[in-house]
């Protein structure tokens, strides 16, 4: 089959799509991969087709009116988010529509998803939605943005529809005009699609494990998590000499990086990071990411490296701080060691509750503020806390299990083939 995979989201949420797309092109199907322009250079050697989308993710969190607002919690945020979105949708469809013709169905995550649902309609193709986020409403858990309320039926169902509304109503109306006039299209559902099953023929795939989070008995039965969805490095691929030496020269280090978030103190979060580190006595490697934690000078405890793959050096990690990205929380997760959650925004806090909650780690306040002091607290108490370490191994242990690509590509060609 030929299937489009819609994705416009930052690195960490491209890559779980790109680890679909493995398992989807590895049992003969094509793969068309629409995704945001600048990663073309990671998608191209996956996919037997790639659409690259206007808008460099990057470039725009790398702005500074916009690094000036990324740590100041979720509003902020949702406004850049949204600002960002509005200014390269038209274009993404002059870019994505011509593009889909001779496709069998789409695939899309929530980034894009109102797009590739119109794409969908207009050709007449079915639509699967693909999310790594717990979107579904359930009266087991809370939404997203809703773990603060009571654990009550009535609140959690009632905080994933407001979760579902705080991310559809923004563009409901821009969504509107592009589906009349570029696709000749009625107006889509007023509180839109994502995460709800309106008929048989719908699917909807969470690349999520039943380890973390168990599928509610009060979803429909074609709403399946079929455990996370990771890309690998190519077997061919080796760390650098340096860090392999830095690894092997002392016990295992903390690791810390935020991923795609970028940051206005930058240099101060840094200098926090490795006054905790000095003060718990632990080695430390940075992944400098799009964050800007790149140090001018580092102690002989310290590496930094602006990226690696996480299946290769979270499980050699002693525990991991980060932003709480899905991708990275997953990765985490997998690797049996603890982590230590510092939202900015979107989804992370959830995952920091999330985990604490499970005992698999710490949730910390926001970014802006981390402390020394907050800082090294949690680790020692990661350090000093059995139980959380013996939770995080033996979830991981349970994650290295499961075969999420491989259960999420099974489902897809069950039900395409009905």
């Amino acid at each position: 089959m030929k299937l489009g995979l819609f994705c416009q989201d930052t690195r960490g949420g491209v890559q779980p799509y790109l680890g679909l797309a493995t398992e989807l092109e590895q049992r003969g199907h094509r793969v068309r991969l629409f995704a945001p322009e600048n990663f073309a250079e990671m998608a191209k050697p996956i996919v037997s087709e790639f659409v690259g989308l206007p808008g460099d993710i990057q470039a725009f969190l790398q702005r500074p009116e916009v690094r000036s607002e990324m740590d100041k919690g979720f509003l902020a945020t949702h406004r850049l988010m949204l600002r960002m979105a509005s200014e390269v949708t038209i274009s993404s469809v002059q870019t994505a529509l011509p593009e889909s013709l001779g496709l069998d169905a789409m695939l899309s995550g929530f980034g894009g998803l109102s797009l590739a649902a119109a794409i969908a309609e207009k050709r007449d193709i079915p639509l699967v939605q693909a999310h790594v986020h717990p979107l579904g409403i359930t009266g087991e858990f809370p939404g997203i943005l809703g773990f603060r309320g009571p654990n009550w039926g009535i609140w959690n169902r009632l905080s994933h529809r407001i979760s579902q509304q705080v991310f559809w109503q923004p563009m409901r109306r821009l969504m509107q005009t592009v589906r009349r006039d570029y696709f000749e299209l009625p107006p889509a559902p007023f509180w839109g699609i994502v995460g709800k099953i309106r008929s048989n023929r719908d699917l909807i795939l969470y690349g999520l494990s039943e380890q973390l989070l168990p599928r509610p008995n009060d979803w429909h039965p074609n709403q399946q998590m079929t455990g996370f969805w990771f890309l690998d490095p190519p077997s061919s691929w080796n760390p650098p000499e340096s860090l392999a030496a830095f690894l092997d020269a002392g016990p295992p280090p903390i690791v810390v990086g935020f991923g795609s978030m970028s940051m206005e103190h930058a240099e101060t979060t840094t200098r926090t990071i490795l006054q905790a580190a000095e003060s718990t006595g632990n080695r430390v490697v940075l992944l400098s990411g799009w964050s800007g934690l790149t140090p001018e000078t580092l102690p002989d405890w310290a590496y930094c490296i602006e990226s690696v793959p996480h299946s290769w050096l979270f499980p050699r990690a002693k525990m991991v701080i980060h932003h709480g990205g899905a991708g990275t929380t997953a990765a985490g997760l997998r690797a049996g060691v603890p982590s230590i959650i510092v939202p900015f925004a979107a989804d992370q806090p959830y995952w920091a509750w999330l985990l604490q909650q499970r005992r698999l780690g710490i949730a910390l306040p926001g970014i802006r503020k981390l402390s020394r002091d907050r800082l090294t607290t949690a680790i020692r108490t990661v350090e000093q806390s059995p139980e959380i370490q013996e939770q995080a191994r033996r979830i991981g242990q349970a994650i290295r299990q499961e075969s999420g690509c491989q259960r999420a590509a099974d489902l897809l060609e069950a039900h395409l083939a009905t």
